[in-house]
């Protein structure tokens, strides 16, 4: 017989924790897509992510 599994119950968040920051991909397709979208209007997101990760190799 399987045993039954016991959830695991979450830790609160504490809400005062500061965020990490963001990594460099993160700043690099933030400033990226800016200038890919004026450049490309109507692009998809999905080519968009394309064309930014290319960029970023």
């Amino acid at each position: 017989k399987v045993k039954a599994t016991h959830k695991k119950k979450k830790e609160n968040r504490d809400t005062n924790k500061p965020k990490k920051p963001p990594t460099s991909f993160l700043l690099f397709s933030k400033e990226a897509r800016k200038t890919l979208m004026e450049g490309n209007p109507g692009v998809s997101n999905s080519t968009l992510h394309a064309l930014i990760s290319v960029r970023w190799k």
